[in-house]
């Protein structure tokens, strides 16, 4: 979908003279779990429908789409199954409607072959979970991270969450889990 969409875009820049071409975005969320499935309702109101935990999980990802910026998020269970060492943790976050929190991921749009960005990366989420503000900072000012385009996002992310700890330190219980709000 990805690989697609990047074609559909790049036809559209032609003839640019003629007509004002605004590029598509998506969104891809995808999560794994035992769902019901089924025809739902009464004879007055009838629905195909999915209900369960991932199915609302997955629901609430595609709310986070637009506080992390990225195209494709992927929830832990997916995560887990896939095994791909190429995912990139997003954040530990505890979505609207559950207390336990969950690790959100995301793929690169092409591949990373750098051992040292990955390290990078867990070593800047390690920091910012310890509450070692200075480090955190140091490391997403680091050229592998800021590199990392399709995460710049999700780094701004981090930078405005820091600012705003340095300014009001987040509870003493806090372990690093981001409570989302949206739907």
């Amino acid at each position: 979908m990805r690989g697609k969409l990047v074609e559909l875009n790049c036809l559209g820049q032609g003839d640019a003279a003629y007509r004002v071409f605004l590029p598509v975005r998506i969104g891809i969320r995808i999560n794994t779990g035992e769902c019901v499935v089924g025809n739902f309702g009464s004879l007055q109101h009838f629905d195909y429908s999915l209900l369960d935990d991932p199915v609302n999980l997955a629901s609430r990802l595609e709310g986070l789409g637009k506080v992390y910026g990225v195209d494709l998020m992927i929830g832990g269970e997916t995560a887990l199954r896939l095994g791909d060492p190429a995912l990139i943790e997003l954040d530990l976050v505890a979505v609207k409607g559950k207390s336990e929190a969950g690790r959100i991921y995301t793929l690169p749009p092409e591949r990373i072959a750098e051992d040292a960005f990955i390290d990078q990366h867990s070593a800047l989420l390690g920091a910012y979970r310890r509450q070692d503000w200075a480090s955190a900072l140091r490391l997403l000012d680091n050229g592998r991270l800021t590199a990392a385009r399709f995460l710049a996002p999700v780094y701004d992310l981090y930078r405005r969450r820091i600012a705003q700890f340095q300014i009001e330190a987040p509870p003493a219980n806090w372990n690093g889990v981001f409570t989302a709000e949206e739907e």
